[in-house]
């Protein structure tokens, strides 16, 4: 975290990225309105176990439950009064700051830096190992960034696991194995975590994204894709919105699990979803930038750089700004989706811009920070 202006920025880094192409084009939009469920069997979210190898053959002999039936979800008012939530209720800080995605707390901070106050060691990280060297990430520690409320950080592992610990003592509060049933794999927790009401949202490398119960780790549900989730979760107005590798946009309702809408692109997602007015924008390694419709999943505009735009736009005074592979920094009009400048780098453009007092900060892979004067696109420094 570093300080600009006496207030706090949040920055998050992500490890080596896939040596794939991308493949441009144009979009049609696909949308389908599907319920997924699946068989679930209650986990102890607080397991202290060593941590079983997810490529495992053993399939435990189970006793599994349907489904719950569940309660109807309450009409939703009209998309001109969505209501944003980011970390919902008190004290709540997540990825990225806001459903913006500005990256700026508008907070003071009032912390003195230099002395450690305490660290928390997460256990083992799963290694493949027969791993190919660039196949996929390589398998760190901790690559989630933490979600904080009342007191509590929520942060996701390598080795599998949701962990909850207070931001006081450091001391673990529960952690969740983020395994949808006894035979299905678990997978590493890179997706950032996002709080609203009393659950806490994400999403993992085995093709899921959780709900789980904030003050007991309990799982409440799980939503079935069909590629990883390290595209960290938005929710407005009730749905949770977010990204996955097998190329779509999800809507999920925040309470029951079941599937709103789909947005098909033609690549992976990587980027996490900025939500504005009644739009949400995000990203897709097929090239484009995303303008979708928060009620409909209908696409309202794209626009096409030169290659991946795995960066999580940040949305400002009606701008769009996010970073692309072909180098550059856009700036793009969020109602028409109309270049308003472009800045370009030495390198691919990874970093999710940060927006504070009218300059954009992003870094590049050219080894630089970037200052640019929002309105123009001009370097500051």
């Amino acid at each position: 975290m570093k300080t600009i202006g006496g207030v706090a920025l949040a920055v998050t880094f992500i490890g080596l990225l896939l040596l794939s192409g991308c493949s441009n084009g144009v979009i049609t939009p696909a949308q389908t309105s599907v319920a997924t469920s699946e068989p679930v069997v209650e986990l102890a979210a607080t397991e202290r176990g060593p941590t079983p190898d997810p490529l495992s053959a053993a399939t435990p002999s189970l006793q599994t439950t349907p489904s719950p039936v569940l309660p109807s979800t309450p009409p939703r008012p009209p998309a001109s009064t969505v209501q944003l939530a980011s970390g919902d209720g008190p004290s709540a800080a997540g990825f990225r700051a806001n459903p913006q995605r500005t990256g700026f707390f508008e907070a003071e901070v009032g912390l003195d830096f230099g002395e450690l106050k305490w660290k928390f060691e997460v256990e083992r990280a799963y290694q493949r190992p027969n791993l190919p060297k660039y196949s996929t990430y390589p398998v760190a520690r901790v690559q989630s960034s933490p979600a904080i409320a009342d007191g509590v950080a929520y942060v996701g592992s390598d080795d599998l696991h949701l962990y909850a610990i207070d931001t006081e003592t450091g001391q673990q509060k529960w952690r969740f194995l983020a395994r949808p049933v006894e035979y299905h794999p678990a997978g590493p927790v890179q997706s950032s975590p996002t709080i609203a009401g009393d659950s806490v949202f994400f999403g993992t490398m085995a093709n899921h994204l959780f709900s789980v119960d904030l003050e007991s780790g309990e799982k409440r549900w799980q939503f079935k894709t069909g590629g990883a989730v390290l595209s960290s979760p938005a929710i407005a107005d009730g749905i949770v919105f977010f990204g996955s590798w097998d190329n779509n946009l999800y809507a999920v309702d925040m309470e029951t699990g079941l599937e709103k809408w789909r947005f098909e692109t033609r690549d992976r997602i990587w980027s996490s979803p900025a939500i504005a007015g009644t739009s949400i924008f995000i990203g897709s390694d097929d090239g484009h930038l995303y303008a979708v419709d928060i009620e409909t999943g209908v696409v309202k505009w794209s626009f096409k750089t030169g290659d991946w735009v795995s960066s999580t736009p940040a949305v400002t005074d009606g701008v769009v700004y996010f970073g692309s592979f072909d180098n550059n920094l856009y700036a793009v009009d969020a109602e028409s989706g109309q270049e308003k400048w472009r800045f370009e780098t030495a390198g691919s453009v990874h970093s999710s811009p940060a927006v504070a007092e009218g300059v954009l900060y992003a870094g590049s892979h050219d080894g630089n920070l970037y200052a640019v004067d929002k309105k123009t696109g001009e370097e500051k420094w």
